[in-house]
């Protein structure tokens, strides 16, 4: 059985929001996490992973935090 789970950053709960001059969030000012639905998606495949003998891999995609 193969998994992958797909998982995004997201702007802190407790992050101050500052529009730009433009249309889009500073993001220097603020601090990014995994968002809740992802993270219980992360478990549940890690719990899989648990019961399973089959090779895992984990890949990412966007920026180093």
């Amino acid at each position: 059985m193969k998994i992958v789970v797909c998982i995004k950053q997201v702007p802190a709960k407790d992050a101050p929001l500052t529009i730009t001059d433009g249309s889009w969030i500073r993001e220097t000012d603020i601090g990014f996490e995994m968002n809740d639905p992802d993270s219980y998606a992360l478990e549940e495949a890690l719990r899989l992973k648990e019961n399973t003998p089959e090779k895992s891999s984990l890949f990412r995609w966007g920026p180093t935090v």
